[in-house]
């Protein structure tokens, strides 16, 4: 289900499927590419990890014995999932043009909606794209040194 909302996006963004823009403006294709490819890649994984090897351990590891080849294939959906939202999270904070946010505050009666100005959601947005780049190179080295011991056992 995932990847085929993903591969939805991706032709939204390629022009196959018209897909109609946004309020405040339409959105760069590779936005949306990159959005169906985060979903594409969450699919995929699900998909890998439960078809090709049963699921994961109780400790959320793939099991043990579990081919190099899965683990490889298990990384590089990983990596292009954070990637894909690095990228989208960058533009939205970063990137040329206008931005439109709103806020919802709850409280056990009430939900108070209400718009937010540019600059405040772009900083939340920023502050979201340096963690997403943090955890993209932390996860890259970690997931590649992890690889690379298994290889060797």
């Amino acid at each position: 289900m995932f990847a085929a909302f993903g591969v939805v996006m991706i032709l939204g963004g390629v022009g196959v499927l018209h897909l109609p823009p946004a309020e405040d403006g339409p959105t760069p294709p590779w936005v949306l590419g990159c959005v169906g490819l985060a979903f594409v890649f969450v699919g995929a994984a699900v998909i890998v990890g439960f078809a090709v090897t049963g699921g994961s351990g109780p400790d959320g590891e793939l099991p043990a014995g579990t081919p190099f080849s899965v683990r490889l294939i298990q990384y590089f959906l990983g990596l292009g999932t954070v990637a894909s939202l690095t990228a989208v999270f960058t533009w939205i904070a970063f990137g040329p043009g206008e931005r439109h946010f709103s806020t919802t505050v709850l409280t056990p009666f009430t939900a108070h909606r209400g718009a937010s100005d540019d600059t405040s959601g772009r900083v939340w947005f920023g502050v979201a794209a340096v963690a997403f780049w943090l955890f993209l190179v932390s996860f890259g080295v970690h997931g590649a040194r992890r690889l690379f011991r298994d290889a060797r056992k």
